[in-house]
């Protein structure tokens, strides 16, 4: 919700020339009595949410990607929980409790714990929780100790190779539909069985929306596409 105002905001200012108004604040919604309920939620995950939106707008006003969206209710929505809103206590064979609190207080409630299987070190320093429908997400980045060559030493490692020698560095990738992605080397990348049943529910409810949208367009004799 809080997102959605913030976007929406962003865009008017941007429409009315003002975009160096652009700010991450996020207080005076709190006053709005349409959103009343945002002042129940922790002032950490405001600053977060209108820190990412802000973020989103900021990237958006340089042309490094498109202006964010609002969000209908059946999107999925997230919100980043960061330190000061959990704890990490380590338990057996390298996993972690990490529990969720309502606020940064002292006098905090637990809201819920959940234990994954990574050493408490490994973990990141913030955690976002994902909604869509009734189902939720819990996840967050980890580091797993490997160290990975960036681009520059990448490029150093290939760049004394003649054209032969470099196709025999590349891999040819063919996407399709009876097979996602087939390379060229004879390797096939197929979905799991739950993303299988997924993309089915996904598609089987694009069959149900446009044949209610096809409905509509008649009863309403073709004249508009609303």
């Amino acid at each position: 919700m809080l997102r959605n105002y913030k976007v929406r905001e962003y865009r008017d200012l941007l429409a009315q020339g003002r975009g160096a108004e652009i700010n991450q604040a996020y207080a005076p919604i709190k006053q709005d009595p349409d959103v009343a309920f945002l002042k129940d939620i922790p002032v950490q995950i405001l600053r977060n949410t209108a820190s990412s939106a802000y973020t989103d707008a900021e990237a958006a006003r340089k042309g490094i990607s498109k202006f964010p969206k609002v969000k209908g209710r059946n999107k999925k929505r997230s919100c980043i929980i960061t330190k000061e809103l959990f704890d990490l206590q380590p338990v057996a064979n390298d996993k972690t409790q990490v529990t969720i609190y309502d606020s940064a207080t002292r006098k905090r409630t637990k809201l819920f714990s959940i234990t994954v299987p990574y050493s408490s070190a490994s973990l990141s320093k913030q955690f976002i929780i994902s909604r869509q429908g009734r189902s939720f997400s819990f996840s967050g980045s980890l580091d797993d100790g490997q160290t990975h060559p960036d681009n520059e030493a990448l490029l150093n490692d290939v760049a004394y190779l003649d054209d032969d020698k470099l196709l025999g560095y590349i891999t040819g990738l063919d996407g399709g539909v009876a097979r996602p992605l087939q390379a060229c080397n004879g390797a096939i990348f197929d979905y799991t069985p739950e993303e299988k049943r997924q993309l089915r529910r996904h598609n089987d409810r694009i069959k149900r929306l446009q044949a209610a949208l096809s409905g509509k367009k008649r009863r309403n004799g073709n004249k508009s596409r609303r």
